[in-house]
């Protein structure tokens, strides 16, 4: 009788040991079994129109009481008939490529991860992770890879990210970031207007150009609305004075520094949060009391927000200095663009 105690609690011990392994387990099978039902969906949404009820009231017409009017213009049904066929056949063709362009249910179950996840929840930052590379930690950058953009394809290799997200043709990159989600198309000036000065001699160039250019607007906007976002929170909780006692010292002086100088050079004056590099404001985000105080709940953990400023970094610098960025940084731009505003909104 003196065992049954002990029997019961090796029972009790190896029931919460089978949990523990079997967790983890369950939330992968989740996980896939939800990125296997968006696409499914996408699939479905893509599906060629269903020109059926045309062909069958085509068929009814033909033996109907309206056959012999229908008989005089069968030359015109069939020339119908012949280009919708035309029609579709570029739909298919497109899409089929689409299907099978390694890279796109990648890109689709990034998208799905980034707008049904938390934007900094701890799934969403290991499943990245897994395409986009392990970021944390304090990085020893390379000179080469803000001029040379092998060597910076190469560094992101090592970090981990996943070559194949960007192994398809152009066309297919597009069309995988804009099924998506991650794509969020702006209005372009040229659009509108006759371009100032001419287009580059080759495609590939031409396309550098527009990548680096939509990248630029991307971050002008992102950088507006996280440096308000900071603005609202910091004023919220430590009131109107929480530059001069909550910036990191060296960073104030900075500040301080670049406004004095761009005023003395007949600028406009501006608050001291905009003359702060992209950079700052990861330093200004973890520093302990404001993280604890004031950032913690939206962004859950330090090293979360470090990957995503570390991931903009090269980028933010390339538009910055007119220097072409690689599919590479699009992809991570558009990551964590989406995941910084929905978090901040």
């Amino acid at each position: 009788m003196n065992q049954y105690p002990k029997i019961l609690a090796d029972i009790s011990k190896q029931h919460e040991l089978t949990r523990l392994a079997v967790h983890p387990m369950v939330k992968r099978v989740e996980e896939v079994v939800q990125r296997h039902d968006a696409l499914s969906q996408f699939y479905d949404r893509i599906q060629s129109p269903d020109f059926s009820s045309f062909t069958e009231l085509s068929e009814r017409l033909s033996s109907g009481p309206y056959a012999h009017a229908l008989a005089r213009h069968r030359e015109t049904v069939d020339e119908i008939n012949a280009s919708v066929e035309r029609m579709l056949e570029p739909y298919r063709e497109t899409m089929e490529k689409v299907r099978l362009s390694p890279g796109f249910e990648a890109l689709m179950n990034i998208g799905t991860a980034v707008s049904r996840l938390p934007p900094y929840s701890d799934d969403l930052a290991t499943s990245l992770r897994g395409d986009l590379g392990d970021w944390r930690g304090s990085l020893d950058w390379p000179g080469d890879i803000f001029t040379n953009l092998d060597a910076r394809t190469d560094f992101y290799r090592d970090l981990g990210f996943d070559r194949e997200l960007t192994s398809g043709s152009l066309e297919d990159s597009k069309e995988g970031l804009r099924c998506s989600g991650l794509q969020i198309p702006e209005p372009h000036l040229l659009d509108l207007h006759t371009p100032p000065l001419p287009l580059a001699d080759d495609e590939e160039t031409e396309e550098a150009f527009e990548r680096t250019n939509e990248a630029h607007n991307w971050l002008m906007r992102l950088e507006s609305e996280l440096r308000a976002f900071v603005v609202r929170q910091m004023e919220h909780f430590y009131g109107p004075n929480w530059v001069e006692t909550q910036v990191p010292r060296d960073i104030l002086v900075k500040w301080k520094t670049k406004k004095h100088r761009t005023e003395k050079g007949g600028a406009v004056s501006r608050s001291l949060i905009h003359y702060a590099d992209f950079t700052d404001y990861e330093k200004l985000i973890v520093k302990k009391d404001n993280w604890r105080n004031v950032f913690h709940p939206y962004f859950n953990r330090p090293e979360s927000v470090q990957e995503s400023f570390d991931r903009l970094h090269p980028i933010r610098l390339d538009t910055m200095h007119a220097r072409t960025i690689t599919e590479y940084d699009k992809l991570l731009l558009y990551v964590e663009a989406t995941r910084l505003l929905h978090s901040i909104r």
